[in-house]
């Protein structure tokens, strides 16, 4: 899948996962073990809610396109 639709959904979700994956790696103590996977969960949430919106609307437009099915 690629981001053609709501790229800033999908550039969210990527900043999320560089950024918890960097947090993760390089801070050490409670921020490392809090804060990064805290960001790589919401970087999960965002790409799976992105992926499931981008299947919700080409639905919506097959839809469109045959009224009676």
């Amino acid at each position: 899948m690629r981001p053609q639709e709501h790229p800033w959904i999908f550039w969210l979700g990527v900043l999320a996962a560089v950024a918890g994956a960097c947090a993760f790696a390089f801070a050490g103590g409670t921020v490392g073990d809090v804060v990064g996977p805290a960001l790589l969960g919401l970087a999960a949430l965002v790409l799976v809610s992105w992926a499931f919106l981008l299947i919700g609307e080409g639905e919506e437009r097959d839809r469109l396109r045959h009224p009676r099915g």
